[in-house]
């Protein structure tokens, strides 16, 4: 099995995270400007390491193995279940984010570009890919962060004369039930998570630093992003569609002049890059479907599969809004981080007792 190193995950995770972070729109999450953001997303992470915690117990007792092969090795029909479901989860995820992606580009500056011409081509490029497996995945995120890193600290540097910390409150007012809300909010959609299950036979080693690590700098950073809208849009942030895309479009510097292009390639590089990580996980899920001789095809099977949903999305808003709604529902989320690897776990634990097989 083709093996990555920890900080190749990290960094794949981190960006494919990072795409929901600057391309939330307000009205689709129930953003509401307020302090109990803040605490919600710093408890959030606290959510994640709670939520985390059964992928770890499995993995202790079945470290070579992710959740499907782990269930296959328990029985053919859980394991034919569980590949179904965190192939289905794959597919829903690689969709939303395809028409995600297709609704910001036609909504600023391809608005008179057919959605055929901006969702084949992301697909297509996402496929080739996943095709190629996770190494080359994970040697382009690599150089996909070092773009970021770059691209990010000069929209931070442009945007710096346009904070205004007055716009920054932090002291609650009985707001407990809006922090737990937007906790709820943040760590269900870190869809992320359920990812990283179905990526650890493929870590070398460091899998908890690894984990811990995600966490806490994905945590961080849609600090800064809040921060940053916060302080320079103030409330006019909650009425906008695409809040850090007019942050970004605020910033100048004298070569660029605007950033919003900055912006744009931004979200481009990593959007494609989380739609090649979810499909590929995806098809790796589908291959345990599939008769020996068309595993190779997972992957174009996979895309073949989103197409047709992902053109559907990207032409109806009411769809593409009830597809964000189920991913930050936290089903998917509790499904394919807590409630599989439990259920796989107990499985698996039982088939010990009776056969004595030595804990890993």
């Amino acid at each position: 099995m083709p093996q990555i190193s920890v900080w190749q995950m990290i960094i794949l995770l981190f960006l494919s995270r990072t795409f929901n972070t600057v391309t939330f729109v307000p009205g689709f999450s129930g953003y509401t400007n307020t302090p109990a953001e803040y605490w919600g997303i710093l408890l959030s992470g606290l959510l994640a390491v709670l939520l985390v915690i059964p992928v770890f117990l499995l993995c202790r007792k079945m470290p070579q193995m992710n959740v499907v092969a782990a269930a296959y090795y328990v029985s053919r029909p859980i394991g034919i279940s569980v590949s179904l479901l965190y192939t289905g989860m794959m597919l829903l995820v690689t969709v939303n984010t395809i028409a995600h992606f297709v609704f910001f580009l036609t909504n600023t500056i391809y608005t008179q570009t057919s959605v055929w011409w901006l969702v084949v081509p992301t697909l297509l490029v996402a496929l080739y890919a996943a095709f190629h497996g996770i190494q080359a995945i994970a040697r382009s995120g690599s150089i996909v962060f070092v773009v970021f890193l770059l691209l990010f600290g000069l929209i931070v540097l442009s945007v710096g004369g346009d904070i205004e910390l007055v716009n920054f409150r932090v002291t609650l007012h009985g707001e407990w039930r809006q922090v737990l809300f937007a906790s709820w909010r943040e760590a269900a959609s870190n869809l992320e998570l359920a990812a990283f299950a179905l990526l650890l036979p493929y870590v070398k080693n460091r899998r908890k630093t690894g984990a811990g690590v995600y966490i806490v700098s994905s945590t961080a950073f849609v600090v800064v992003v809040m921060f940053l809208i916060t302080t320079v849009l103030g409330d006019y942030a909650r009425s906008c569609v695409f809040p850090f895309y007019t942050v970004a479009s605020l910033g100048e510097v004298s070569v660029l002049q605007r950033l919003d292009s900055v912006h744009i390639a931004l979200w481009t590089l990593i959007g494609v890059l989380k739609i090649a990580l979810f499909l590929f996980l995806a098809a790796d899920c589908l291959k345990y479907l599939l008769p020996r001789r068309s595993v190779r095809w997972s992957a174009c099977i996979c895309a073949v599969c989103v197409l047709p949903f992902a053109i559907w999305m990207s032409y109806d808003l009411v769809t593409l809004y009830r597809g964000a709604q189920v991913e930050q529902s936290g089903i998917p989320l509790l499904v394919g981080c807590v409630a599989l690897p439990l259920i796989v776990l107990l499985f698996c634990k039982r088939i010990g007792n009776r056969t004595g097989v030595a804990q890993s």
